[in-house]
């Protein structure tokens, strides 16, 4: 998981504690931005309970220094937290876990003092539990690496100390625990790789070597233990794709490039299917359209323009149990609305605007999400109205995979009529979408009013009246909600209260 960086702002986390006896599926990522906050001259690390009820008061988890910048967190398979991030003060890589009942004290797994606020740290869970790091040394310029067994940390391992390495970094895990991390080497401009076979680390390699290539790296790895790294080249402003089989890499491929540095791609959504096709959708600047293009296995496909009216901005890609794929976005041209458009395994549908009755200027930061049902449910901001909104897709009213009537394309879909779900002026922005085991629907989301983050839940029947999750000061920015296998509700945000 990538993270950005912010010079203001705290990082927050929230859960709910909910008892649950039917089986349930793990989540083990949750999406957060670099969150710092200076209170009294000194930043935070908070953090916030409900054991079932009603939400705890936040709480500061680390806050003596100038702490919590780029902060990693993962949930192992107990649903323990952990999170690794930067003491900006001290210089030091900080860690703490949370066991279920409490937060540990903050520990220093590097103390060097070599750390600083643009040190990108990438943290990652084996099928042990064990933790593995990367992060950049930013003194000495180095790509550093450590490891807790479950007892202790290692000392830290400088994996690549040649000139200014060690950025944007990005780690992931193959099924045989083997480690594998891409990250920038700024000094010769290019895309760095190394991988760990159980017993030793690989000298690096250079994957690309063109210049000015390699910010942003993003590594996943398919059911095969394929590699999958997508990064940004800069000087041709285009999205670059390389894969690994198993043997080789391959030469990069410029998935889509534009003519000038200054109109580049943006904003991609990317996810994979269940026959490990790759799928993603991102906006083009320079023709200012939504774009989408999927990788079969062997070869990316050309840039198909899903909407030339409208960049597609803020796309949320989903894919349901039949492997159709689900978007929907902001158009930003003309009545400012919600759109959707989908694909059936053979084509994709006519884009459709499903939210544009007595609307305009809506359909801001939605949020898809979808169920074991394949019903579809997506929050988003009406600026109109200064509401969150609601709409659902449902599967056996005609809607995935059963025909119904149609929104203006081959696969026909029933969407409900838009409902608000809150009403108070300014309220919906930064929505984040979350289903539990049981289909009960999770929303979080900014009341821009007040500046809370507020949440409201759904148990199959009616929505619940909001509730202000934090209310202390201007809260509530970017929220990302994530739940896990005990069906405990994790939200992280910004709180930008100097």
């Amino acid at each position: 998981m990538r993270l950005k960086s912010t010079t203001l702002g705290a990082l927050f986390l929230m859960f709910l504690l909910v008892a649950q006896t039917a089986p349930l599926t793990v989540t083990n990522d949750v999406n957060t931005t670099m969150l710092t906050s200076e209170t009294n001259g000194e930043d935070s690390f908070s953090v916030s309970a409900r054991n079932g009820s009603s939400w705890s008061s936040p709480a500061s988890i680390d806050y003596p220094d100038d702490v919590g910048y780029h902060p990693s967190l993962a949930i192992d398979s107990n649903d323990h937290l952990h999170v690794t991030y930067v003491d900006n003060t001290n210089g030091n890589l900080e860690y703490m876990t949370h066991d279920g009942s409490s937060w540990s004290t903050p520990i220093s797994p590097d103390n060097s003092g070599n750390m600083y606020r643009f040190s990108d740290s990438s943290l990652a869970i084996d099928s042990n539990d064990h933790l593995h790091v990367t992060y950049l040394d930013y003194t000495n310029g180095n790509l550093e690496y450590m490891t807790h067994d479950g007892s202790s940390w290692s000392t830290p391992v400088s994996l690549d100390s040649t000139d200014d390495v060690g950025r944007y970094s990005s780690l992931a895990i193959d099924s045989n625990n083997n480690l594998h991390v891409t990250y920038y080497d700024a000094t010769n401009s290019d895309l760095e790789y190394m991988t760990y076979d159980g017993s030793s680390w690989s000298v690096p390699i250079s994957l690309d070597s063109r210049s000015y290539v390699g910010y942003q790296s993003s590594l996943a790895i398919d059911s095969n233990d394929n590699l999958h790294v997508t990064y940004r080249d800069i000087p041709n402003a285009s999205l670059e794709y390389m894969i690994y089989d198993g043997f080789l890499w391959s030469t990069p491929i410029s998935l889509d490039s534009n003519s000038g540095s200054d109109d580049y791609i943006g904003a991609p959504s990317l996810a994979i299917d269940f026959d490990d096709r790759l799928h993603v959708t991102y906006y083009d600047d320079e023709t200012a359209s939504l774009e989408y293009m999927t990788y079969d296995g062997s070869s990316w496909s050309i840039p198909y323009t899903l909407n030339s009216q409208c960049r597609g901005l803020d796309s949320s890609l989903a894919i349901d149990s039949n492997n159709h794929l689900h978007v929907t976005y902001h158009c930003d041209i003309g009545r400012n609305t919600l759109e959707y458009i989908s694909y059936n395994d053979s084509s994709w549908s006519t884009r459709a605007s499903i939210d544009n009755s007595a609307h305009r200027n809506t359909g801001y930061h939605p949020s898809l999400a979808i169920d074991s049902n394949d019903n579809l449910h997506v929050t988003y901001y009406n600026w109109t109205g200064g509401n969150l909104d609601y709409m659902t897709s449902s599967n056996s009213a005609g809607g995935n995979n059963t025909g119904g009537n149609n929104t203006g394309g081959n696969t026909s879909q029933v969407w409900s009529s838009p409902v608000t779900l809150d009403s108070h002026q300014y309220v919906g922005l930064d929505s984040s979408l979350a289903i539990d085991s049981n289909d009960n629907l999770h929303v979080t989301y900014l009341d821009q009013t007040n500046w809370n983050l507020e949440y409201m839940a759904y148990d199959g029947f009616s929505w619940s009246a909001p509730v202000s999750l934090d209310s202390t000061g201007y809260v509530g920015k970017h929220s990302s909600l994530a739940i896990d296998s005990n069906d405990n509700l994790h939200v992280t945000y910004l709180d930008e209260t100097t």
